[in-house]
């Protein structure tokens, strides 16, 4: 009976183990994905900044392309004083 009671108890501190093990090493993947999450949230912030800034360039593009239209009606209108044929 003692016999069947150590034998029992070594199969539980055995599974005890295991379950142990299995643990730790959901913990390490858990840290391995929150380094993988980490650096992917820091891209997204990355490729966010690089929008606005594009997105700046885009509004002074057109802006400069606005007036330029402006200052080329401008000058066609100051040549058309001058006929050609």
């Amino acid at each position: 009976m003692l016999i069947n009671r150590v034998i029992h108890y070594k199969k539980i501190v055995t599974s005890i183990e295991k379950v142990t093990g299995l643990i730790i090493e959901v913990a390490s993947d858990s840290q391995g994905q929150l380094n993988s999450i980490t650096q992917v949230n820091s891209a997204v912030k990355h490729m966010d900044h690089n929008t606005q800034k594009n997105s700046e360039l885009v509004e002074q593009v057109e802006t400069s392309s606005r007036d330029m239209s402006e200052q080329a009606q401008q000058v066609t209108e100051a040549l058309s004083f001058f006929k050609t044929n």
